[in-house]
Order: C-alpha cells, then sequence, then structure tokens
C-alpha cells in the first residue's frame, strides 16, 4: 500500500499548497484487490461496494487502471445481454454513486471525454504488484540467480486471495478479463514449481501437481510438471501412467495429442532418465531393460486401476 496525498485532483502536494487548502486537504492510504473478491481498504478498513453493479463498474475500472474505459465497453459489461434505454445516463448515476461509496478515494474516477477512468498509483493495485514482481523474478531468472527468482514469484503468487473477482458477476467479465489473470497465475505457478525442481526442493509438489491438473486439465504444462515432479522422486511408472491419463484426456476433449513437451517427457520416462530440472550435481539415471518393463506394467496398471505403485521397489 502506498500513502497518498488527495486534493481537488489526489496528487502529491507541496507544503504552501497543503496550508492553503487547509480542511481540503487529507492524507490516506489506499489499496485495491482484484487477486481474488474485489477488495477496497481506505486507511487500514474494508470499504464494502454492496450494489452488483458497481461492483462491476470499480472492476472494469481497475482492470484499465490509469486508461480510459468507452462508456460502451462499460455498458457492454453492465448490460452484456440488452443494455436499458438511457443507459449511458444511468452509467453516470452508477459512476456518481461509486465516487460517494468510495469516499476521498472517489476523485480518483475520472471522467474522460470517452469516458472513465481511474487513476492509481502502481503500489495501489495488487494485479500492477503481482505484474512486477513477476517481472523482477523473470530478470533475476535470466541472470541465473534462481533463488532470488524463486523468492519473488512466491512473494507475487501471495497476493492472490483465491478466484479473481469472485464476487463480481459479469458475463462479459468473466468472458474477456477472467481468464486473462487466470493465466498469469498458471504461468507464475508453473515457472516457480519448475524453480522448485531446479533447486531440488521439491518437497509437497506432487500433491500440489495433481489439484493443479484437476483444476486446470487442459493446461499440458502442469501435466509436464507433474511428470517432471514425479521423475525427480524416481516414481517413473507413475510418470507414464500421468501421460497416459493426458494423452487420453486431451483426445477425449480437444480430439489433440500431447505437444512436444510431453512427448519429450514419455520418452525420457521410457528410457528412464530423469529430466533436466533435477537438481545440479546429480547424475542421470537410467533404467535397464528388466525394470523398464516392469515400469512399463505398473504404468498400465494405474491407468486401468487408478492404483498406486509401490514407490519402494528399485
Amino acid at each position: 500500500m502506498v500513502r497518498i496525498r488527495c486534493v481537488s485532483r489526489g496528487s502529491h502536494v507541496p507544503f504552501a499548497l497543503v496550508h492553503r487548502l487547509g480542511a481540503s486537504y487529507r492524507e490516506f492510504v489506499l489499496d485495491f484487490g482484484i487477486l481474488g473478491p474485489l477488495r477496497v481498504v481506505v486507511d487500514g478498513e474494508i470499504r464494502p461496494i454492496g450494489p452488483r453493479k458497481h461492483r462491476i463498474l470499480l472492476a472494469s475500472l481497475l482492470l484499465r487502471a490509469n486508461r480510459p474505459v468507452h462508456v460502451e465497453e462499460l455498458i457492454d459489461r453492465l448490460w452484456p445481454e440488452s443494455p436499458p434505454a438511457g443507459a449511458r445516463r444511468t452509467v453516470q448515476t452508477y459512476v456518481m454513486r461509486l465516487r460517494r461509496e468510495l469516499g476521498a478515494a472517489g476523485r480518483l474516477i475520472e471522467t474522460r471525454s470517452e469516458g472513465y477512468a481511474i487513476r492509481l498509483d502502481r503500489d495501489q493495485l495488487d494485479l500492477d504488484r503481482f505484474v512486477e514482481l513477476a517481472a523482477s523474478a523473470g530478470r533475476h531468472r535470466a541472470a541465473d540467480n534462481l533463488a532470488a527468482a524463486r523468492t519473488g514469484l512466491r512473494q507475487a503468487l501471495a497476493l492472490w486471495r483465491g478466484a479473481p473477482l469472485s464476487d463480481v458477476p459479469s458475463t462479459a467479465l468473466a468472458r474477456t478479463d477472467i481468464p486473462h489473470l487466470v493465466e498469469l497465475r498458471c504461468r507464475a505457478v508453473a515457472q516457480r514449481v519448475e524453480l522448485d525442481l531446479l533447486l531440488g526442493s521439491a518437497g509437497d509438489l506432487v500433491d500440489e501437481l495433481r489439484s493443479l491438473v484437476v483444476e486446470h486439465p487442459l493446461r499440458e504444462r502442469f501435466w509436464a510438471l507433474l511428470m517432471r515432479a514425479l521423475c525427480h522422486e524416481g516414481r517413473h511408472a507413475e510418470a507414464l501412467a500421468t501421460y497416459h491419463e493426458a494423452d487420453h484426456l486431451l483426445g477425449e476433449e480437444l480430439g489433440a495429442v500431447p505437444g512436444q513437451e510431453l512427448r519429450r517427457l514419455h520418452a525420457d520416462a521410457l528410457a528412464g532418465t530423469i529430466p533436466a530440472t533435477q537438481p545440479a550435481g546429480q547424475p542421470r539415471s537410467e533404467v535397464g531393460p528388466e525394470r523398464l518393463r516392469r515400469l512399463l506394467t505398473e504404468a498400465l496398471h494405474i491407468v486401468v486401476s487408478g492404483a498406486q505403485p509401490d514407490a519402494r521397489k528399485g
């Protein structure tokens, strides 16, 4: 959160102007959240935004923070099926009421020639903080500072409080904007998991990834990371079974075959080699013909029966 000084147009002002403005000047802490239920925090207190249409309006402005949102776009978000007569005037009324609900922070909603915009500093919106932390993690990764990259991604993902805008009932937002937010989070999760594997701290990654492939069954990246995590723990039979499960699901749902990464991991598992995301300094393990035959038999058994293999078998 960032401390801002709000005057008629809300900006940092010199002391002389503060003295002249007197009671019309006040300072407050402001934070908006869209990475979960819509949240507005003013001076440390959550300010509820009650009416459904007001939440849709505020969410639409926050998703385009510091950029004008055309009135026609707001109308589409508020009434995706059939706008009422006088929709433009109704939008004006909603904006006026939303400003009132936000109190002093309502001054941050500006009227533009083509619509409205909410003017925020980057630290005042959780999405902007998430994007900045993820970008910083990418720079650390490019510099081969893997531990710092993982820390940055963990900090970025900690900003998420649940499904984005889960309390904002808008089919238009669900169609156009929320999938983009979900994609950003999934990409960051995948990058953090890969760093966990590279740094040799797999921990509970298998359980986490099993949950992720259930939540996002058509995201091949999570299936690939699950195979990597299983191979990392020496569970090649389960990795092979995971590939066949993904292959079946993609064929049933999309009529597609697994992509290049999954096929390459499948070949690695068949060859009995642990993927390159194992900790540095550890040799790739090879599996002989006899054990490979047993792994394939176990994988078939897992796919057919759903049973778990005996991890103690060598």
